[in-house]
């Protein structure tokens, strides 16, 4: 038996059967109660019922995202499958409203209904929220809705807003000198924005948190290699700031993230270049003459003072600055492979036996 119902004497009633196969033969019996021997008259008509949505991926009907869409289960065992296909990346909210006495459940899943990416069970006459994985662009995804009880239901996809990308390709731009403002818009949102150095090498980030939930900020090259980056977290209501040597005309990105619970979260971002007085790399040091006076800065940690000293003749060379506090002064030279090699620190005062015509290079940094 899949379906059976009893009438009493005089009564009529509608019974919905379970889902059957389409082209197959089924067959209907009729009884009466053993004990009576007079003939009962009785009527029956068999409807079919249409289905408003498919019992498979396969047959799934198309709906659009933020809209309302109303559904019910006709018959007992009935699957109703939806599909719809996302605009952007991110995470899409489930909205889901069950109007029978007993619970209902929906979810996404895939075409082969395996892989889910999130669901919600609604309690009888209820609505329930829920938030999806992280679900790719531009790809078709299924809801399946299944029954509790046969009876109405309604739901909706609620697309996500976003304002860049969540990955280094669809990074928003930074302008060099201007402030820029995000939002972390959705639980699990990451934030990609991208900036290209000029000539110069000397540059200043500047990160504001004005939300009430800690920020994670990464840097990284255009190859997505890590780079040296003195902060990761930012507190709550609070700015930092860290000065980077950068290679000029380079592409870099940041990439701003939260804890997974908290969403609407505002931030804002300043890449700026920083003026500095001398190259930050030995090969670009400035040719320093004896007996002259030269004055620096350095600006901040990322900053370093390069000078270079080729000695005419060989000798005893003193050499001598005013030590700023933090500041450190060393002296290089170039070995046989060419590569830089620190052969002395001094502090304050220092006086050095040098060989002609070799060419020693000074430092002064933080």
């Amino acid at each position: 038996s899949i379906t059976a119902v009893t009438v009493s004497a005089g009564m009529q009633k509608d019974t919905a059967m379970k889902k059957l196969k389409a082209n197959s033969t089924y067959y209907i019996k009729v009884s009466g109660t053993p004990s009576k021997t007079e003939d009962v008259q009785y009527a029956f008509t068999l409807n079919a019922i249409l289905d408003d949505a498919g019992n498979t991926p396969e047959t799934a009907l198309p709906i659009a995202t933020n809209t309302v869409v109303k559904g019910s289960h006709e018959a007992s065992g009935d699957v109703d499958f939806y599909s719809f296909t996302t605009g952007i990346e991110g995470v899409y909210t489930l909205e889901f409203k069950n109007s029978t006495s007993r619970n209902k459940s929906i979810s996404i899943c895939d075409a082969s209904d395996k892989k889910s990416f999130g669901g919600v069970t609604a309690t009888a006459g209820t609505t329930k929220q829920c938030e999806s994985k992280m679900l790719e662009a531009n790809t078709t995804y299924y809801i399946r809705v299944s029954q509790g009880e046969v009876g109405a239901y309604e739901f909706r996809i609620i697309c996500p807003t976003d304002d860049c990308g969540n990955k280094a390709e669809q990074a928003g731009e930074l302008t060099l000198g201007e402030k820029t403002s995000g939002l972390i818009d959705y639980k699990k949102d990451v934030d990609y924005w991208t900036f290209t150095t000029g000539e110069e090498t000397d540059y200043k980030i500047t990160v504001e948190n004005s939300s009430n939930a800690a920020l994670t900020v990464r840097f990284f090259d255009a190859a997505k290699i890590k780079q040296r980056f003195h902060y990761t977290g930012i507190s709550k209501n609070s700015k930092k700031e860290t000065y980077l040597s950068l290679k000029p005309s380079t592409k870099y990105y940041l990439e701003v993230s939260a804890n997974y619970r908290y969403d609407n979260l505002a931030y804002a971002i300043k890449v700026e270049k920083v003026a500095d007085d001398y190259k930050d790399e030995w090969t670009g040091a400035k040719a320093i003459e004896l007996n002259k006076i030269y004055n620096g800065k350095v600006a901040n940690t990322a900053d370093n003072d390069w000078f270079k000293f080729t000695p005419s003749k060989e000798g005893k060379y003193e050499f001598s600055y005013n030590k700023s506090t933090g500041v450190r002064f060393d002296i290089y030279t170039l070995d046989k492979d060419g590569n830089i090699k620190n052969i002395s620190r001094l502090n304050k005062k220092k006086t050095l036996t040098l060989n002609s015509k070799e060419t020693y290079y000074i430092r002064l940094y933080t």
